[in-house]
């Protein structure tokens, strides 16, 4: 049956997504780079420090799908990328928009240094060090684990002097398909020089021992961020339920953490 509610919907979304590249011109750009229109849209805010950002980490980097956005909103900036799959990895490092502002890390990040099995997806971006759930394969069975992988793990916090030698504060970007708490907990140190942490968290169980998004607010708040803004909601055919979405976080002076 031919569905008009959702045609309209569908409709309705290309014409304002129209509206706001004609007023946003790099959004078009973004568009054509391949870069992710979603965190370039929650991103490209007031609240963005983007005068103070001197670094951007992108962990999770894929490929470079953010990268393209932070070039746009903070051209300035140096760019460290952790990307563990090879052939990603290889991608980044060989396209014909790798400068020296990108530097490209073979590496999983943790709360511990060493290596882990890598679930390798058909589809890249939903590889993980998780085994994903019977959910997460009945959603998006494009998504199935074609092989695992050992690759290193690292600990954010070891590149802090980097990111400090690069001056500015820190833009955080965090896409690692249920890996975030982990990621958090080897990055106490590079939180405290970072404005803005944009991450990526699903709100139903795509993977086993996943962080959730209570854990994920609350690890949050202990390091004195505070949500300001979400984006790239991906919801549940039928029910409209969230399925994941980004959340973008600003860090907030620590008396106010303390009395929030």
């Amino acid at each position: 049956m031919y569905d008009q509610t959702n045609f309209i919907e569908r409709f309705g979304r290309r014409i304002e997504s129209f509206g706001y590249a004609l007023a946003h011109p790099a959004y078009g750009d973004i568009r054509k780079q391949g870069g992710s229109r979603d965190l370039f849209r929650l991103l490209n805010k007031p609240w963005l420090p983007a005068e103070a950002i001197g670094v951007v980490v992108d962990v999770g980097a894929n490929e470079g799908q953010f990268i393209h956005v932070a070039r746009k909103l903070v051209p300035a900036a140096a760019i460290y990328a952790f990307e563990p799959l090879p052939a990603v990895a290889d991608s980044l490092e060989q396209s014909d928009w790798k400068d020296a502002k990108l530097t490209v890390v073979r590496a999983a990040l943790g709360a511990e240094a060493g290596s882990a099995s890598l679930n390798v997806s058909a589809f890249s971006p939903a590889s993980s060090i998780l085994a994903p759930t019977r959910l997460q394969s009945e959603t998006f069975p494009q998504a199935a684990v074609s092989g695992q992988i050992e690759v290193p793990v690292d600990r954010l916090d070891r590149w802090l002097p980097e990111f400090e030698a690069a001056g500015g504060e820190i833009l955080l970007k965090i896409d690692v398909q249920g890996f975030e708490d982990r990621v958090i907990e080897g990055a106490q140190q590079t939180l405290r020089r970072t404005a803005v942490a944009v991450v990526e968290v699903n709100l139903v169980e795509f993977y086993r021992d996943q962080c959730s998004f209570d854990q994920l607010l609350r690890l949050m708040s202990a390091s004195a961020f505070r949500p300001v803004d979400i984006g790239g909601i991906v919801r549940r055919a039928g029910t409209a339920e969230i399925m994941y979405m980004d959340v973008a976080f600003k860090r907030v002076a620590r008396a106010h953490a303390q009395d929030a």
